[in-house]
Protein backbone atom coordinates (compact mmCIF):
# COMPACT_ATOMS: atom_id res chain seq x y z
CA UNK A 1 0.00 0.00 0.00
CA UNK A 2 1.46 3.37 -0.97
CA UNK A 3 1.11 6.64 0.95
CA UNK A 4 -1.84 7.84 -1.15
CA UNK A 5 -3.72 4.60 -0.46
CA UNK A 6 -2.84 4.82 3.24
CA UNK A 7 -4.10 8.41 3.39
CA UNK A 8 -7.30 7.34 1.61
CA UNK A 9 -7.83 4.63 4.25
CA UNK A 10 -7.33 7.18 7.04
CA UNK A 11 -9.65 9.70 5.34
CA UNK A 12 -12.37 7.05 5.09
CA UNK A 13 -11.93 6.27 8.81
CA UNK A 14 -12.29 9.98 9.53
CA UNK A 15 -15.51 10.12 7.52
CA UNK A 16 -14.14 12.40 4.82
CA UNK A 17 -15.46 12.51 1.24
CA UNK A 18 -16.24 9.38 -0.71
CA UNK A 19 -13.18 8.18 -2.67
CA UNK A 20 -15.24 8.26 -5.86
CA UNK A 21 -15.83 12.02 -5.64
CA UNK A 22 -14.31 14.09 -8.43
CA UNK A 23 -12.05 16.01 -6.05
CA UNK A 24 -10.68 12.87 -4.40
CA UNK A 25 -7.45 12.64 -6.46
CA UNK A 26 -6.63 16.22 -5.43
CA UNK A 27 -7.55 15.57 -1.79
CA UNK A 28 -5.42 12.43 -1.62
CA UNK A 29 -2.39 14.42 -2.75
CA UNK A 30 -2.98 17.21 -0.24
CA UNK A 31 -3.64 15.07 2.82
CA UNK A 32 -0.60 15.01 5.04
CA UNK A 33 -1.34 12.22 7.54
CA UNK A 34 2.12 10.74 7.03
CA UNK A 35 4.04 14.02 7.42
CA UNK A 36 2.10 16.33 9.73
CA UNK A 37 1.15 15.84 13.36
CA UNK A 38 -1.64 18.40 12.74
CA UNK A 39 -3.23 15.88 10.39
CA UNK A 40 -2.44 12.70 12.31
CA UNK A 41 -3.33 13.72 15.88
CA UNK A 42 -7.09 14.00 15.16
CA UNK A 43 -6.95 10.45 13.76
CA UNK A 44 -5.24 9.19 16.91
CA UNK A 45 -7.84 11.02 19.03
CA UNK A 46 -10.68 9.40 17.05
CA UNK A 47 -9.04 5.99 17.50
CA UNK A 48 -8.79 6.68 21.24
CA UNK A 49 -12.49 7.63 21.33
CA UNK A 50 -13.30 4.39 19.52
CA UNK A 51 -11.22 2.48 22.07
CA UNK A 52 -13.21 4.08 24.87
CA UNK A 53 -16.46 3.05 23.18
CA UNK A 54 -15.19 -0.45 22.49
CA UNK A 55 -12.94 -1.03 25.51
CA UNK A 56 -12.25 -4.61 24.56
CA UNK A 57 -9.60 -3.44 22.08
CA UNK A 58 -7.46 -2.10 24.89
CA UNK A 59 -7.90 -5.23 26.95
CA UNK A 60 -5.72 -7.21 24.55
CA UNK A 61 -1.95 -7.41 24.32
CA UNK A 62 -2.26 -6.15 20.75
CA UNK A 63 -4.27 -3.12 21.90
CA UNK A 64 -1.74 -2.27 24.58
CA UNK A 65 1.11 -2.66 22.08
CA UNK A 66 -0.65 -0.28 19.67
CA UNK A 67 -1.25 2.35 22.34
CA UNK A 68 2.31 2.16 23.67
CA UNK A 69 3.73 2.19 20.15
CA UNK A 70 1.84 5.36 19.27
CA UNK A 71 2.80 6.98 22.59
CA UNK A 72 6.48 6.13 21.99
CA UNK A 73 6.32 7.50 18.44
CA UNK A 74 4.78 10.72 19.72
CA UNK A 75 7.35 11.13 22.49
CA UNK A 76 10.17 10.45 20.04
CA UNK A 77 8.59 12.70 17.37
CA UNK A 78 8.58 9.82 14.86
CA UNK A 79 5.49 10.51 12.81
CA UNK A 80 6.37 7.76 10.33
CA UNK A 81 6.13 5.16 13.11
CA UNK A 82 2.82 6.53 14.39
CA UNK A 83 1.42 6.68 10.84
CA UNK A 84 2.43 3.06 10.21
CA UNK A 85 0.74 1.90 13.43
CA UNK A 86 -2.45 3.80 12.58
CA UNK A 87 -2.57 2.31 9.08
CA UNK A 88 -1.90 -1.22 10.38
CA UNK A 89 -4.71 -0.85 12.92
CA UNK A 90 -7.15 0.44 10.30
CA UNK A 91 -6.26 -2.33 7.87
CA UNK A 92 -6.84 -4.98 10.52
CA UNK A 93 -10.11 -3.44 11.74
CA UNK A 94 -11.95 -2.55 8.54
Amino acid sequence: MNTTEENKLIAEFMGLPNPEDMMQPFLNKTRKYSTSWKWLIPVIKKMKDDFNLHGEVLDTAEGEELVHGIEDAMWDNKIEDAHTLVVEYLQENK
